[in-house]
Order: C-alpha cells, then sequence, then structure tokens
C-alpha cells in the first residue's frame, strides 16, 4: 500500500499493488503501470493535476477507480505545457533492444470506473499503435467535464505562433491506429464494455470507435456537444 503526497511516475513490480490516497501534480506521468500481473495493481482515490498523462495502463489488470483528474493549470507541465490523453489504455509491445520483453501484452481485463476528469480534451482513450489488441476492459460510471486546453506558443520544439492557441479532442475514444505502421497487421478491439459513464461539453463527437467491434456501449449521458 502507498499513502500519502507525492509526485511523479509509479512502475508496478509484481502486481497485487495498492495505489491510494497519493497527489500526482505537474509530471508527465501520473501512475504508469505496465506489464501482465496475476493479481490486479489498484490505483484508487488519487488527485492527478497538471499531469500529461494521469494513468498510462498498458498490459493487463489495471483498476483504475474513483481518481479526480484535473488540470486548471496546465502551463506548470513542463516541457510541453499542455495535457495529453488524462487514462490511456494499450498493449505492451517490444522495445528495439530490450531483451526483457520479447512478446506482446494485449490489454485485457482493465476497469476504469468511477473517476472525474476536468479539463483534458481527451480524457479515456483505449487504443492500439503497432501491434496488439485490447478486449474485455470495463469503462464505467466516469465523469468527463470537456474544457478546451490552452496551448502555449513558446512550446519546445514548435513553430512559435503569433497567438496561443487552444487543443480540442474526444472525450472517450476506442481506436485501432495500426493502419499508420503497417498494413499487413491490425489489431482487435472488442468486449469492451462502455457504460453508464457522463460526458459534459465536447467539440463535435462524444465517443469514437475506429475498427473496433463487439463492444457494449450502453446507458451512457452525453450532453453539450458543440459544433
Amino acid at each position: 500500500m502507498i499513502r500519502g503526497s507525492g509526485e511523479g511516475v509509479f512502475h508496478a513490480g509484481e502486481g497485487g499493488h495498492l495505489i491510494e490516497g497519493n497527489t500526482f501534480r505537474d509530471s508527465f506521468n501520473g501512475v504508469r503501470v505496465a506489464g501482465d500481473w496475476p493479481s490486479p495493481v489498484v490505483v484508487r482515490a488519487n488527485r492527478f493535476v497538471n499531469t500529461y498523462h494521469a494513468g498510462d495502463v498498458v498490459g493487463r489488470r489495471v483498476h483504475f477507480l474513483d481518481n479526480d483528474i484535473s488540470a486548471p493549470d496546465p502551463a506548470r507541465l513542463a516541457p510541453f505545457r499542455h495535457v495529453g490523453g488524462a487514462t490511456q489504455i494499450t498493449p505492451l509491445t517490444p522495445v528495439p533492444g530490450d531483451v526483457g520483453l520479447s512478446v506482446v501484452v494485449d490489454c485485457e481485463e482493465n476497469v476504469i470506473a468511477g473517476n472525474r476528469y476536468d479539463g483534458h480534451p481527451d480524457a479515456i482513450v483505449m487504443y492500439i499503435g503497432r501491434e496488439g489488441s485490447c478486449r474485455n476492459n470495463v469503462i464505467r460510471d466516469n465523469t468527463i467535464i470537456v474544457r478546451r486546453a490552452r496551448f502555449f506558443a513558446d512550446r519546445p520544439g514548435r513553430i512559435r505562433h503569433e497567438t496561443d492557441s487552444t487543443l480540442v479532442g474526444i472525450p472517450l475514444v476506442l481506436a485501432d491506429w495500426s493502419e499508420k505502421y503497417s498494413t499487413e497487421s491490425r489489431g482487435v478491439i472488442e468486449n469492451n464494455v462502455i457504460e453508464g459513464n457522463r460526458i459534459i461539453g465536447a467539440e463535435g463527437l462524444g465517443i469514437m470507435l475506429h475498427r473496433a467491434s463487439r463492444n457494449r456501449v450502453a446507458d451512457n449521458t452525453i450532453t453539450g456537444i458543440r459544433r
């Protein structure tokens, strides 16, 4: 059990961890859990303030529950000075040159439930990058309050603009983007449950499913979508 107030990134070891009651502030990843755990890693009742990613779920059996995620001042988030996807769920794929992992760990049996998001244009994103599949995950009873996030002109590595801009996104996404990297391989996003979520305000679209099949999307409340 890990309690208290802190900042930075937590990497789980062998599973069965409880990460509870912490504050993660002004950091790139709040909590990043990557692996294939026999027993779930539970990330519960934490606060994430001005994090690029609040929860990065990579692989199997992570329960991200009842957390509070907000971005009142993204300018504090060095070096990007803007937010990214608040909670990401994706397969764990081998890194070139890393002998510690030789197989793909699909994103399966993860639970994203009871969280409150305020200020991230992209709140919950389940995606396949280069390879792998996402099956039997649950995204339930989350509240997503969508706001535009300011994009500062002086972000390193970006062309300066005459004026600052704002970022917009899609609050809840299931997407297989593997075709960007290979025309021969395709991931599978199926048998996931998207249920009872509340999405308040967005730009044009509340939920996106891209190359995803046989998922249950039910009893969600979506209001305030703007053109």
